[in-house]
């Protein structure tokens, strides 16, 4: 599947869930630590450039670098009939440091939607990604970087190729059998920009269409999290891509 190869100011970075605002405050970020200090990745690599410890046979990482997130994951009811149910599905990350090493980075969301069951598909949407927003639900607008919106897209080929291998590690992303949801993936590609800021905040949102009989995640079953991962692929994949762990919270009253 084609990605989208906006050059972004790494909108993300791990946290990045998917919609990154510049916040030009110092307060410490979600990954611990004042705006200035080492990123994960600047810790990995040892300087501001990746090149030097770049692996181009690249590889799929079987673990991920899971940090918790201020935020969370959303599941709302946005309307009903006798046959079907169109929910919204948010998310949110609160301010954090934005990573400052100069790379490509795979920004991927790991989102829990409805599982198919007997062959029928369990969702539907109309929705061709996942549109990043430059502020939290509710006053978001659409994320503009070149002039165009910058989205993240369903790749079904990474899923194929990544999930079994992150399913299997006790690092990586828990098991969702039982549950009546499973992991998509949703990425997009994003090249660092110096001139972005130090600081990030995001947020996102997809509409989606069920059978009336799909209820929403358990927030009080852990494994129903979402992730935003921040990839470099040129890195050894012995290397835990930075993940932010979004859990997910009750319905708000809207």
């Amino acid at each position: 599947m084609s990605r989208s190869r906006n050059r972004t100011g790494m909108l993300l970075v791990a946290g990045t869930c998917l919609a990154w605002a510049v916040v030009p405050t110092p307060a410490a970020s979600i990954d611990g630590g004042a705006a200035m200090e080492p990123t994960y990745y600047e810790g990995v690599v040892g300087s501001g450039d990746v090149a030097a410890v770049e692996n181009q046979a690249g590889g799929l990482p079987t673990s991920l670098h899971v940090v918790e997130a201020a935020g969370g994951v959303e599941y709302r009811v946005l309307s009903e009939t006798a046959d079907s149910t169109t929910w919204e599905v948010s998310l949110e990350v609160e301010e954090r440091n934005h990573e400052r090493v100069d790379a490509v980075y795979d920004l991927v969301l790991a989102l829990p939607l409805p599982a198919s069951r007997d062959g029928i598909a369990a969702f539907e949407t109309e929705q061709w990604g996942v549109e990043a927003q430059e502020s939290i639900r509710g006053g978001s607008v659409a994320f503009i970087y070149g002039g165009e919106k910058v989205t993240l897209k369903r790749n079904v080929a990474l899923e194929r190729a990544w999930l079994p291998s992150l399913h299997a590690s006790p690092d990586a992303l828990p098991d969702l059998s039982g549950t009546g949801y499973k992991y998509t993936l949703w990425d997009t590609v994003l090249r660092y920009d110096p001139g972005y800021g130090d600081r990030l905040q995001g947020a996102a949102s997809l509409t989606y269409e069920t059978g009336a009989e799909v209820m929403a995640p358990d927030p009080e079953d852990g494994r129903n999290a979402a992730y935003v991962i921040t990839w470099i692929p040129t890195l050894d994949p012995s290397v835990p891509p930075f993940t932010i762990r979004l859990d997910v919270r009750p319905p708000s009253a809207e």
